[in-house]
């Protein structure tokens, strides 16, 4: 096996030859032919994953990174961090050809910094902000496989799936919310394969720590000033409410047990919503957030409980959604009906890999499951919750022939 570490770097003299042995077992992978070594486990597993896939070695990485988007609710945040991540790679990245790299937490890439002969030639590759280097796009590569893995993780020269990547040595590590451990974007170090340092890594994780303290410490001042620049609709108001920033999280709240966060759909818009633990609440912007202010005469126990009837019909199942005095016939597919029996059987929940292994047989199908959730949470809003995927609490589910 080549190393056993995900830092597994050799430089110096015995760096050439390594890394054309790299090149040899790469090379076996993409033919089908006999390895004269095996690639390490981190690396392996990923190729496996590719090849399942079907993505070829030989896929131009440019082109297959060019679907990005920044616009994650947590994307500002990161990228107002920059510049002060930035200081703690400095030195790397004003003395030899580092790059510094920040991406969100679904692989697009937000900023980076370096010698502009390193960003001439990263442009090459489409390494650049607003691409996106999600493992399933652009093969083996540190952001991506961080972000599988949830760890962090160097990629050395042809250990990169796509060819046209192997003149690179890069180390990621993720940013996780210190308060979740939800992770929220990507810190990587990439140069080029000449100039590998062993070190990589572990200063990578050294700069994901520190945005993870910093990511907090700017959330919390946020969330002072929302609650600060609320104060004017909330005086005086008898319901219980809640104001809540653009994930859910809250700045004040008063009448309900409303926590630190609250589960919101995807794409909240004033109205009139079901919201938990409020039950129906009017949805009122305010600068970066939102008031949920609960409907006139209070919220009782009735209107902070949602009731989910799945139903056998002669075509699959039928969901009818029954929220305060409201009700609605749900359309689903198939297999979101699948995953509303699963949900509705587990107490814990399930992470997309989870549900994966469930409807497929495999945790491959992640990204399918992800796309699945996220359209059921337009249709259901806040009845399903996430990280994991669960019931949100106040929801009931019951089952009829």
């Amino acid at each position: 096996m080549l190393g056993s570490a995900d830092s597994a770097v050799i430089t110096g003299a015995d760096g050439a030859a390594y890394n054309r042995l790299l090149s040899r077992v790469h090379e076996a992978m993409a033919t089908g032919t006999a390895a004269p070594a095996r690639p390490r486990e981190t690396i392996a597993e990923s190729w496996r994953r590719l090849r399942q896939r079907g993505l070829r070695p030989d896929r131009n990485t440019a082109a297959a990174s060019l679907r990005g988007d920044t616009s994650a609710p947590h994307a500002d945040r990161l990228r107002r961090l920059f510049p002060q991540l930035l200081t703690h790679a400095q030195p790397l990245v004003d003395d030899n050809d580092t790059l510094l790299v920040l991406a969100d937490a679904d692989g697009t890439l937000i900023d980076t910094a370096g010698h502009r002969r390193s960003r001439d030639r990263a442009e090459e590759i489409g390494f650049l902000p607003g691409h996106f280097w999600a493992e399933q796009n652009v093969g083996t590569n540190a952001i991506g496989t961080a972000l599988v893995t949830k760890r962090p993780v160097a990629v050395h020269g042809a250990e990169h799936f796509l060819i046209g990547q192997h003149g690179w040595s890069c180390a990621a590590a993720p940013i996780r919310d210190p308060w979740t451990g939800v992770i929220q974007g990507v810190v990587d170090l990439s140069l080029p394969l000449d100039q590998a340092h062993p070190a990589l890594l572990a200063l990578a994780s050294s700069i994901a720590r520190t945005a993870s303290l910093e990511l907090a410490a700017a959330h919390r001042r946020d969330l002072d000033l929302l609650r600060a620049r609320s104060v004017a609709e909330t005086r005086g108001l008898a319901t219980p409410w809640a104001v809540i920033d653009d994930s859910g999280w809250v700045a004040d709240s008063s009448g309900v047990d409303a926590r630190r966060r609250i589960s919101i759909p995807g794409t909240i818009t004033a109205g009139d919503e079901w919201i938990a633990p409020l039950g129906e609440v009017d949805v009122i912007p305010l600068e970066h957030g939102w008031l949920l202010r609960g409907r006139d005469g209070g919220t009782d126990e009735h209107d902070a409980t949602a009731l989910v009837e799945i139903r056998r019909g002669d075509t699959g199942r039928e969901i009818t959604v029954f929220t305060g005095t409201r009700r609605r016939a749900i359309a689903v597919t198939p297999r979101q009906a699948d995953i509303l029996v699963l949900l509705a059987h587990s107490d814990h929940g399930f992470s997309a890999a989870e549900l994966s292994a469930q409807l497929y047989g495999t945790p491959e199908r992640d990204v399918t499951v992800r796309a699945e959730i996220s359209r059921l949470r337009r249709t259901l809003g806040t009845l399903i919750a996430a990280s994991p995927y669960r019931f949100a609490a106040g929801v009931v589910v019951e089952f009829a022939d």
